[in-house]
């Protein structure tokens, strides 16, 4: 399924509402009772909204999971709001998912600095894994990032 967006909406109806200007230019100046004019913006309206609501549910979402493994590390991921989280001294495993437009740049970093071991970065983006990182030794850091809309190709 090809995503819509605006801009090819409004490709694809240009020629219509251009058309639709025009019958209402023309409803404006010739009719006197304006019912062509009525017609054209009420016609025109409808057209924007229905596309502007076939743009808006072809917005795919992805389950981005984020997961590291470590002794102890402090991680930064971009958050659902396009932001980054920071995540003070984890333990072991951690997981965090979250729902994302198709479109978002995703990154996930673990550090890992007291002792001297391993630390492992992975990002899954609808259940599969689509990149994973391991870093060992003093100040090890795993990164992993990729952009959602890139995912289809994993």
């Amino acid at each position: 399924m090809t995503a819509i967006t605006f801009s090819s909406l409004l490709q694809r109806v240009t020629p219509i509402l251009i058309g639709l200007v025009i019958f209402t230019i023309l409803g404006l100046v010739k009719d006197k009772s304006k019912v062509f004019s009525l017609f054209g913006l009420a016609i025109g309206a409808l057209i924007l909204f229905v596309g502007l609501k076939d743009a808006a549910d072809s917005v795919k979402l992805d389950e981005i999971e984020y997961r590291s493994e470590c002794f102890e590390c402090d991680l930064n991921y971009a958050n659902i709001t396009g932001g980054t989280d920071k995540v003070k001294t984890i333990r072991g495993v951690w997981t965090e998912t979250i729902t994302a437009p198709g479109d978002e740049f995703i990154h996930l970093s673990a550090q890992y600095g007291k002792v001297t071991s391993g630390v492992t970065a992975t990002i899954s983006v609808n259940g599969k894994i689509v990149e994973t990182e391991t870093s060992s030794g003093r100040f090890a850091t795993a990164s992993v990032s990729c952009n959602s809309k890139d995912v289809n190709q994993y």
